[in-house]
């Protein structure tokens, strides 16, 4: 299931309080892959926001194990809502317990004097020459199958390597329509922490 139907259903899901559950094909072991969590829950926070405001910060808390393939619902609740802020919490509930829990914020634009230039720079080689994540039959995470990781430095996990730092370039394997936050969210997360020996 690509990731836009998966962020379409939890629209529709937390608007009925109906349940939903996440395939393997989604999993990162018997869970469900964080990334793709934080992204459903952001979802459905920013749907319950009143007017024109933009995520400003989001935390996202793994309470403990989403299983896929294993039904869970969305809580929303709106902290307060202001002037020109809003704060909301969501939780996925799975089994009678809580498994994600989110905290975000929500502010509108303002005016400001402050000028930041953009640095487009980076030290990163270009994605098309690089080495890519190996596939699940080789033992990867079964969300790989939605994404594409082209290592740029350091080493995959469990190569008993002294370099503890992981770069790369992450997209879907099946082009979204459109980049959202939530796409964002799901790909901040896609990397495995290197493993150092």
């Amino acid at each position: 299931m690509h990731f836009d139907e998966l962020i379409a259903k939890a629209k529709l899901c937390a608007k009925t309080g109906e349940h939903m559950s996440i395939p393997a094909s989604w999993g990162q072991g018997r869970t469900v892959f964080g990334g793709l969590s934080a992204s459903l829950l952001y979802t459905v926070m920013q749907s319950h926001l009143i007017g024109e405001r933009v995520l400003r910060s989001l935390n996202t808390n793994f309470v403990g194990p989403l299983l896929v393939d294993v039904p869970f619902t969305f809580e929303v609740e709106v902290l307060r809502e202001g002037k020109s802020v809003s704060q909301l919490s969501a939780r996925l509930v799975q089994n009678g317990q809580v498994a994600v829990f989110q905290q975000g914020c929500f502010g509108a634009d303002r005016e400001s004097k402050i000028v930041v230039n953009n640095n487009d720079n980076h030290i990163m080689p270009v994605p098309d020459d690089l080495p890519r994540f190996p596939s699940i039959e080789q033992g990867a995470p079964n969300y790989t199958s939605h994404i594409d990781l082209a290592l740029a430095r350091g080493h995959l996990p469990f190569t008993a390597s002294k370099d503890s730092h992981t770069w790369g370039w992450m997209r879907f394997k099946v082009s979204p329509e459109s980049i959202s936050d939530a796409h964002l969210i799901c790909l901040v997360d896609a990397w495995l922490p290197a493993y150092c020996r």
